[in-house]
């Protein structure tokens, strides 16, 4: 027990001191204040659409500047040189033929926000001539602008609640980055020290089995220091957000109910995602040091990577394909399948898909391929981690000789 827990602290001190590790622990924040930062220049520098307004002098009172766009009235002439140099976004012209008004738009027409508000000017002013052409006085023009009322009663889709979007693509980002980095960290580290032949002494004094299984924990304790850095960071900046009033700023800035994010979020649901991305790690990295100990050289580290990289990208890009869709027979099958049910079942329970039953009893599957996968991989890993023959790749491992002194 104190030579596996040696095994363990020493590959988590190995993984603390890499600079890759840091890297990849890092990055999504630097990118993501990256991003933000950008994001709040862009937002706070936004000006409102200018557009230049050719009409008679008693329309001009129904243009009024808002925070999306701005009217300047000019002559059609000088509108058309303000749009050529660039000084506008584009021009109106606005004519009254027979009470019949004509808006006539010379700009980008797939630009949204002016268009909605001159659609919206070009209702309200034909009203005003219609009323003012009837002859009929305000209470006739009362009933015959009534409108019907409308009321809209939601039905809750799963499918299409921010709050499950924003978890399934957490959960599918988090799983794919998370498990390239950690199965190629822990392959090369085998395969490096296959390749420099440091085993041979090492398990002089250590077991093989106990070796690979303190490889494995100390990389399981990586990772959950990996995600603790991230659960700490996180809280802290959202402290620090919510500090300084940015908060406020960036949900105006992304027209989201943050309540609507978390409906639906319970703990059970969220302790099996989490047990799921854990177990799904745990059996990756399992593999991953199973693979390592067939690599002769450390340069064909990256070759027996292959069908790691493969079954992830798999999952990956099958689960990003359903993304808004109601999972079928097919995502029901794989979510009971070790090494993909860590992608596919996270994807039922966040669209209520699947029961929490259900999820317990493909995290149980999950826990088997586990126990199963690591009884193989200890039996191969202790015939080839010692075995250097390019012929046989699962051959007997090379028997140590060790030369005792004597007395």
């Amino acid at each position: 027990m104190n030579r596996f827990m040696t095994v363990s602290i020493d590959t988590l001190k190995k993984h603390l001191k890499s600079g890759s590790f840091w890297v990849m622990v890092l990055m999504p924040f630097i990118m993501a204040v990256i991003i933000g930062i950008i994001s709040y220049i862009s937002y706070s520098t936004k000006t409102p659409d200018t557009i230049a307004v050719v009409t008679e002098e008693k329309y001009k009172k129904n243009f009024q500047n808002n925070s999306m766009v701005d009217f300047e009235f000019k002559s059609k002439k000088e509108a058309k040189k303000a749009l050529k140099d660039k000084d506008i976004s584009a021009y109106l012209e606005v004519k009254n033929k027979d009470g019949l008004l004509n808006f006539d738009y010379y700009g980008d027409t797939t630009a949204k926000t002016p268009m909605l508000v001159i659609n919206s000017l070009a209702e309200s002013m034909q009203r005003k001539e219609n009323l003012k052409n009837s002859n009929i006085n305000a209470k006739q023009n009362a009933i015959i602008s009534q409108k019907p009322q409308v009321k809209l009663h939601e039905i809750k889709d799963n499918l299409k609640n921010p709050g499950n979007m924003v978890a399934l693509f957490a959960t599918i980002f988090v799983m794919y980055f998370v498990l390239i980095f950690y199965s190629q960290i822990i392959m090369q580290d085998i395969a490096i020290e296959k390749g420099s032949k440091m085993l041979e002494f090492i398990f002089s004094s250590v077991r093989a089995g106990t070796y690979m299984a303190g490889k494995i924990f100390g990389t399981i304790l990586a990772m959950l220091v990996h995600f603790g850095i991230y659960l700490i960071l996180g809280l802290v900046g959202f402290a620090v957000i919510k500090f300084t009033g940015l908060y406020d700023k960036i949900l105006s800035m992304i027209d989201i109910n943050i309540s609507d994010l978390f409906k639906g979020i319970n703990g059970q649901l969220v302790g099996q995602i989490i047990l799921f991305m854990i177990l799904g790690l745990i059996l990756y990295i399992i593999l991953s040091a199973m693979l390592g100990s067939l690599v002769q050289k450390q340069e064909d580290a990256g070759k027996m990577a292959t069908p790691i990289m493969l079954i992830i990208m798999f999952c990956y890009f099958i689960s990003i394909s359903f993304v808004g869709s109601e999972p079928n027979l097919f995502i029901k099958i794989l979510s009971y399948i070790p090494f993909l049910s860590t992608f596919f079942m996270p994807m039922r329970l966040i669209y209520e898909n699947a029961s929490l039953f259900q999820g317990m009893v493909s995290l149980i599957i999950l826990l088997l391929g586990i126990i199963l996968m690591y009884i193989v991989a200890a039996r191969v890993y202790k015939k080839n981690i010692l075995n250097y023959s390019t012929n046989k790749l699962f051959g007997r491992g090379k028997k140590l000789k060790i030369k005792k002194n004597k007395k």
